[in-house]
């Protein structure tokens, strides 16, 4: 299992300049991550993934690879 971390100008639940524009999902390994952040960010937003999709939204959204570490015992 991998950790990524998504964030979005949008709310994660869809309003424009909230405060939960961030998110940590766990991913198989294998999974095409990028589709994966398109199908949620599309979800989330209700836009439909068109040719138009990776235009509009350029900058408005990424994610990365993270670690998350166990804290105590």
């Amino acid at each position: 299992m991998r950790f990524i971390k998504v964030w979005c100008e949008y709310d994660i639940s869809g309003e424009f300049g909230g405060n939960n524009n961030e998110a940590v999902y766990q991913v198989e390994e294998g999974s095409d991550v990028g589709l994966l952040v398109d199908n949620l960010i599309c979800g989330s937003i209700n836009m439909d993934k068109d040719e138009n999709f990776e235009e509009e939204m350029e900058g408005l959204y990424d994610w990365e690879y993270i670690t998350i570490s166990k804290l105590g015992v």
